[in-house]
């Protein structure tokens, strides 16, 4: 594949309609490709949700037949295997999802530049994106974890005090803090998720571990925070915008579903088959939704990396920007690393872009 450059330009160059143009134009060039990476962790889902609401629908009967006669343990046994089944599922999918933005990166990358690699070429790309990828992903489970800690000890402080306190003012006092907790770490995690957003490129192209990455990328915002909040702003807008239709759209065929759901006997099979569809329609739309939303966000994320350390196709945003030459009909990329590039120093003048962190 092309090489990135061993050198960052001197700042951003594409406006908002470019770096959108430029994103919908990468999905437009490799619509099968983007389409069909981004179904793996999609179908995954489904596969696992429908295996999840049909051992539910199956159990229903038996479950409160068993409560009705005042057996709770199989209901609570149940629900414990549920929700350790949802969780094991939640977090490989989560990481199947992480695997296929990886490999979104590189084919939005390739793409801009003009070159088609396959399905196999964009995998030995990322070769070694998991093991980069994965210390980083635990990291941000524990800030997470710390962020719903910091929201709910208020809260638990305040109801440990019920038994001190039983009008129950400490309590309240509690619950109202971790509520007004909530807007600074929303606020927070909006601030780190923007200095971070060029996490993905900065591991899946320029191949940073750890710590070096997050440098990296939160360098490559220094001084761009608001430039780079207000683009991904409209290209999740425009998500969201979608999201909302795809809501409109499901909504008559849930209501239609569970239109007698309040007068339904939970003990009739119908009820179960009722729950399943109310479930399974909207799961079904907002799955369809993700196939084009995953790979056009993540588009918007490596075009703007690519503005920001001047790795864009000559002609694109700066026209000092380097291009490959065209390709020979023999090769499966225009340009391996190891050839000259007009404008630029050789090779043998710089150090490979995959060696060392870039340099703001």
């Amino acid at each position: 594949m092309t090489p990135a450059p061993a050198y960052p330009a001197a700042g951003p160059s594409l406006g908002l309609g470019d770096v959108l143009s430029e994103s919908f134009g990468i999905l437009r060039r490799r619509p099968g490709l983007a389409l069909g990476l981004s179904a793996i962790p999609a179908v995954a889902y489904l596969v696992f949700a429908a295996v999840v609401v049909a051992v539910m629908i199956s159990t229903w009967l038996p479950l409160m037949f068993a409560a009705m006669a005042g057996d709770f343990t199989p209901l609570g046994a149940a629900m414990l295997g549920w929700f350790a089944v949802i969780v094991v599922g939640s977090v490989a999918i989560s990481l199947l999802q992480v695997y296929v933005v990886g490999l979104l990166t590189v084919l939005s990358r390739e793409t801009l530049h003009g070159n088609r690699p396959s399905f196999g070429e964009v995998r030995a790309a990322a070769r070694g994106f998991m093991g980069r990828v994965i210390p980083l992903a635990l990291l941000g489970v524990l800030a997470y974890l710390v962020m719903i800690a910091v929201i709910l000890l208020p809260m638990i402080g305040g109801l440990s005090t019920l038994e001190r306190d039983p009008s129950g003012q400490s309590a309240a006092g509690g619950i109202l803090l971790s509520v007004l907790a909530i807007f600074p770490m929303l606020l927070v995690m909006i601030f780190v998720v923007v200095r971070l957003v060029y996490l993905m490129p900065v591991v899946a192209i320029e191949r940073h571990r750890a710590m070096a990455a997050l440098r990296r990328a939160w360098g490559l915002t220094s001084g761009q925070f608001w430039r780079t909040f207000g683009y991904l702003a409209v290209a999740y807008l425009l998500v969201m915008a979608a999201s909302m239709v795809v809501s409109g759209v499901s909504q008559p065929f849930a209501i239609g579903a569970t239109g007698d759901f309040n007068e339904a006997n939970p003990l009739d099979p119908a009820f179960a088959g009722m729950l399943g569809l109310a479930l399974a329609v909207p799961m079904l739309l907002q799955v369809v939704l993700q196939l084009f939303s995953l790979p056009f966000l993540q588009a918007v994320a490596t075009v703007m990396w690519a503005d920001r350390v001047g790795d864009l196709p000559r002609g694109l945003g700066n026209p000092t920007a380097w291009a490959p030459r065209p390709a020979a009909a023999s090769q499966a990329y225009p340009m391996g690393y190891g050839q000259e590039q007009p404008g630029r120093p050789s090779p043998s003048q710089v150090e490979p872009w995959s060696s060392k962190p870039w340099p703001i």
